[in-house]
């Protein structure tokens, strides 16, 4: 399974979470988190990854 692939897989789930919690009546705020972070992956979607991104993954000190 290719990354592409992945990323379909998560928005997929993303927006039948988003459609379970709008009709469950779950808080606005988390309804807000879920659509973020599903525009975040289409905004990235099919674009190349740039080194400045792989940096901004770090979560360890940079020397």
């Amino acid at each position: 399974m290719g990354a592409a692939t992945l990323i379909s897989l998560v928005l997929t789930l993303l927006q039948s979470i988003l459609a379970s919690a709008k009709v469950g009546g779950v808080a606005p705020n988390i309804i807000a988190n879920i659509e973020a972070a599903a525009a975040s992956l289409l905004a990235v979607q099919g674009t190349p990854v740039t080194f400045a991104q792989l940096e901004g993954l770090r979560v360890t000190t940079k020397w």
